[in-house]
């Protein structure tokens, strides 16, 4: 078919004979037709046309002339030819900008491919050579004729050859026959070679009956010319159209099942006559036949896949379905970071996180395996000297056949080597040739040491057994492998140990598998820098008796420790210049500013502390009467501060919710009333637990009332508090006064592990039963599984009642272990508290000096205040000292 008179009308031509007939004139589209190609996936005829400006496509009714579906190619403005490939996809070249695109025919829609490479002008030709899959261009290219080739990657043309003509403005390429209701006779291919002395080619081929109706008579000729020239034969080929048409399958689904895998399922509908099976075609090639409506495929790899389902009867295959593609999407890994330096205590560890994180689309997997791997040697002797006579040694790592080894001659020492895991078990089967006694051998782990031998003696090698060792420093990776969703991440925890090795500096590498195609294993890189740490050591005692004094909290940056009983601490720091600071509840605090910490240096610091000289609780005036001109003033000894506690100072565990805004709390009773709670402490451990970064973040303190039933009531107070320092933290500003009954103190976590601070528990006996927690799941409050709570309060008031146990009973809550491992974590995997107990009493911290009748007061300071308004009050007054 061409469009002749300038793209004006159309005409069939015999390609035989070149005889050209007239179909008739085009219409139905706004210019005139400058190309024409035929997509063979559907027989169906498209046209192109341009005014150098603006350019279209359209479906061409072959017999008519009439041109429809006509749709815009915006961004093209002379589009001069257009070709179709083997798998329907639309090619466009432009006279204007030179360049080729992608179209889209249902639409018009563009993509660019990118330049021709050349200058074209004039009459344009090109199309699809199905024979070798080859878009093929008659253009006038920089002011000449030729023949070129078109990249459909790039959009870029190479030259073949020359043209016969000018302006060759069309170009066919014989490859299928068909007629007027499109390509119904096809072969699979149109070329081979053919052995001699008796070679045979089967030459497939296929008749296509769709769109046809009963009663057509369709002809063609199948010539086939050879090379050598041995002759041409012409076989007709006659196509008659009988009987209803054979059902196709319908409503064809694929669904991608497993995007690790790659499985996929098919399903369709199909209810007519009897039939044989269904074939499955996957990018059109066969997969499969099966008599099911269902079909299970494995995609080879990831990309984009292609299916129909045809039916085939006795009569021959039906058409195929309508095609259903599916993607196995790719995954992307993306880590962040891949090399981690620092500096570790000697004998500390220490735990860094990096990200491994899916960009892609599709479950991405990984796996991180053994990472503490190394050399192990095996040397073997032979006491006579004429090898192990047909003896061998197998060796097993955890169980697994590494490696089989011999003397095959000579005396040794023979060296053998395998590789084993830090910490794996090594066993060794003896396999008896001749003279075995003369046979030993000795196995050395990574460091060189000896982990077991076997024969030495001149006694027959029995086997042995030991376990390997290497010398990493890297001992926990945490999760070592998980599935990653699309968008995700997952934060991995590496953990170090510095146990044993001396200052200097170590390397490490670990690797990180995954199913990521396109990517690597990826290498992270582990830099550990041993050193010495500095220390502040001494002993804090009270000023005036020199008696040492327990329960100092010693601070120097984020490091903290606490004075044991005989008042000596010891603190270890990075070296650095810092400001030391020590406090305790009824001592004034004291820093040490600008006090230099060398590394491997014990930095001495000892002081004292000065008592706090609080006021006397009330003071009473009363007036002599009938002498009303004095008056006799009394008042009770000082009482300051105490500090409420309910634990040993000792964390047997660490907790910490695993998500954000659940609390724990814990219950106090005070030692009299009114009572003012100003403030208090919590402990959250050294820093090891929870893995993450959350020295610096905050958490809120909220104080509750009781609500009658022995759970937190009214909120009463709250505060955000900022985590400075591991161990105690602790937190001022509270103002409530209690009259009367308990009060609670909760812990409120602000952010999701392992980014938040953990709180310690007590699991000394007795357990004062006081801790309580709650969730935002199930923000009811209830006894908590673990008791007790490492919380205290600070208390301004008197201490006139007794602190005494109580007859309240309290039942833990019963909660599923594997459940709750959901909810919270822990340092050391505690069990939970399951019995039920009583509440029972705690301490209050001793002020020395201010707390019993016996401690001597150098004096008082009476005064009096007079001249102010009673409704005002005597902050208003004049303040006279009197003694």
């Amino acid at each position: 078919y061409v469009a002749s008179a300038w793209g004006a009308s159309l005409s069939v031509v015999d390609v035989n004979t070149g005889a050209a007939t007239s179909i008739g004139s085009f219409s139905g589209a706004p210019d005139a037709v400058s190309g024409m190609a035929c997509d063979r996936t559907s027989g169906t005829m498209y046209v192109c046309g341009t005014n150098v400006s603006t350019s279209y496509i359209g479906v061409l009714d072959v017999t008519t002339g009439v041109i429809t579906d006509v749709f815009a190619t915006a961004g093209i403005p002379g589009l001069i030819d257009i070709a179709i490939d083997g798998a329907g996809q639309m090619y466009g070249w432009c006279i204007v900008n030179d360049a080729s695109y992608l179209i889209d025919k249902t639409d018009g829609t563009v993509t660019s491919l990118g330049s021709l490479g050349y200058d074209l002008n004039y009459g344009q030709g090109g199309n699809y050579n199905i024979n070798d899959g080859i878009i093929y261009m008659t253009a006038y290219a920089n002011g000449a004729p030729g023949l070129y080739v078109l990249d459909p990657i790039t959009g870029s043309m190479a030259p073949v050859s020359g043209v016969p003509s000018g302006q060759c403005t069309a170009l066919g390429i014989p490859g299928t026959g068909g007629g007027a209701s499109g390509s119904w006779l096809t072969l699979d291919y149109y070329e081979n070679d053919v052995l001699p002395g008796g070679g045979l080619d089967n030459v497939p081929t296929n008749f296509n009956a769709a769109g046809m109706v009963a009663g057509e008579i369709h002809t063609a000729t199948i010539t086939f010319t050879s090379t050598p020239d041995v002759g041409t034969i012409a076989i007709p080929v006659t196509l008659i159209i009988a009987g209803d048409p054979l059902v196709a399958p319908t409503d064809l689904t694929v669904e991608l099942l497993n995007d690790l895998t790659g499985e996929v399922r098919l399903d369709w509908a199909w209810s007519t006559d009897a039939f044989q099976f269904f074939i499955v075609k996957r990018d059109g090639l066969p997969l499969g036949t099966t008599a099911d409506l269902f079909f299970i495929d494995m995609l080879p790899d990831y990309g984009t896949y292609c299916y129909t389902v045809q039916s085939y009867y006795d009569e021959g295959y039906s058409v195929p379905s309508d095609e259903v593609c599916v993607e196995w999407p790719l995954p992307e890994i993306f880590v962040n970071p891949t090399f981690h330096a620092a500096d570790v205590w000697v004998d500390h560890q220490y735990i860094w996180t990096t990200t491994i994180s899916n960009i892609g689309i599709g479950t991405l997997s990984y796996d991180i395996p053994p990472f503490n791997s190394c050399e192990h040697e095996i040397v073997m002797y032979d006491d006579f000297g004429d090898g192990w006579n047909g003896g061998s040694v197998d060796i097993y790592v955890d169980g697994d056949l590494v490696l089989n080894t011999t003397v095959a001659s000579g005396s040794g020492p023979v060296y053998d080597y395998f590789d084993a895991n830090d910490g794996s078990l090594i066993t060794t089967t003896w396999n008896a040739g001749g003279w075995p006694y003369e046979c030993s051998y000795y196995i050395y782990d990574g460091f060189g040491n000896l982990v077991f031998s076997d024969g030495v003696g001149g006694v027959d090698p029995t086997g042995g057994a030991g376990f390997g060792a290497c010398a990493g420093f890297i001992v926990d990776i945490d999760p070592i492998s998980g599935f990653i969703a699309e968008g995700l991440s997952q934060d991995v925890d590496i953990t170090w140990d510095a146990t044993g090795f001396p200052a200097g500096i170590y390397y490490q590498e670990f690797t990180i598998e995954h199913n990521d195609p396109v990517n690597p294993p990826v290498i992270v890189g582990n830099q550990m820098t041993v050193v010495v740490p500095a220390q502040f050591a001494g002993l804090v005692t009270e000023c005036e008796g020199g008696q040492p004094i327990a329960g100092v909290t010693v601070t120097a940056g984020p490091w903290q420790t606490m004075t044991a009983n005989d008042g000596t601490y010891s603190l270890y720091v990075d070296e650095d210049m810092y400001t030391v600071s020590f406090e305790k509840l009824g001592f004034m605090n004291i820093d040490v500013v600008d006090t230099t910490a060398l590394a491997g240096v014990v930095t001495p610091i000892d002081v004292c502390m000065y008592e706090d000289p609080y006021a006397v609780p009330f003071v009473t005036a009363t007036v002599e009467y009938p002498d009303e001109d004095f008056c006799t003033v009394d008042w009770s000894l000082p009482e300051g501060p105490y500090e409420l506690i309910y634990d040993d100072g000792v964390a047997e565990d660490l907790f910490v919710w695993a998500t954000y805004g659940n609390e724990n709390a814990v219950k106090f009773t005070p030692a009299g009333y009114p009572a003012n709670v100003f403030g208090g402490r919590l402990y959250v451990g050294d820093g090891l637990f929870p893995a993450g970064s959350w020295l610096g973040t905050d958490f809120v303190v909220m104080v509750y009332g009781d609500d009658g039933a022995g759970l937190p009531g009214a909120m009463l107070d709250s505060m955000a508090v900022t985590v400075n320092n591991y161990g105690w933290v602790e937190f001022l500003g509270f103002d409530v006064t209690i009259e009367s009954g308990d009060f609670f103190i909760s812990m409120l976590q602000l952010y999701p592990a392992p980014n938040a601070a953990p709180l310690g528990i007590d699991f000394t006996m007795p357990q004062v039963y006081r801790s309580y927690s709650r969730t935002t799941l199930t923000p009811a409050w209830s006894s908590s599984v673990y008791q007790d709570f490492m919380i205290r309060a600070y208390i301004d008031g008197s201490q006139t009642d007794g602190v005494t146990e109580s007859n309240q009973m309290v039942y833990p809550s019963k909660v599923d272990r594997e459940e709750a491992s959901k909810h919270f974590m822990t340092a050391n995997n505690s069990p939970f508290v399951t019995r039920p107990g009583t509440v029972k009493a705690g301490t209050t911290g001793v002020i020395e000096g201010y707390n019993n009748n016996s401690e001597a007061v150098l004096y008082y300071t009476v005064a009096r205040i007079s001249d102010f308004d009673p409704l005002l009050g005597p902050e208003f007054g004049t303040l006279l000292p009197l003694n």
